[in-house]
């Protein structure tokens, strides 16, 4: 039993010849990698489409950044329950305005951390190219 023929409509019959220099094939290649299509299907569908996007998912697994969410979890956590508090008494106590300034405090480092890893060498969001 042989394979089903496509319709005479959808069966492509000419074909195109083009030449990259090896940086250009490099290039057309990867970005076809990185759609997950093969590289004929990719070029069809470029010119057809007058371009397509390619999306990256940029993920980091970094520790630092693990500990920097647990550490605005908790303080978000904090704030709440203070809100809860002015929410079900309406009174302020010195002890309840220490800890409104202790996350208050506590953000603003935490911003003063992600402003040093962002320029840092592990993965800072600067993109460079050739």
């Amino acid at each position: 039993m042989g394979r089903h023929k496509k319709e005479t409509e959808l069966a492509r019959t000419h074909q195109v010849k083009i030449l990259f220099t090896d940086t250009q094939y490099d290039v057309v290649s990867e970005d076809a990698r990185r759609c997950g299509l093969p590289l004929a299907v990719y070029l069809r569908e470029l010119i057809a489409n007058h371009g397509l996007s390619v999306s990256y998912k940029i993920v980091r697994d970094d520790q630092a950044i693990h500990d920097l969410t647990v550490a605005l979890g908790r303080i978000g956590n904090n704030l709440n329950q203070i809100s809860r508090y002015f929410h079900q008494h309406g009174s302020s106590t010195p002890g309840i305005e220490k800890d409104i300034s202790d996350c208050i405090r506590r953000v603003y480092e935490l911003g003063a951390v992600l402003d040093g890893m962002e320029g840092a060498d592990n993965g800072g969001t600067e993109t460079h190219s050739q």
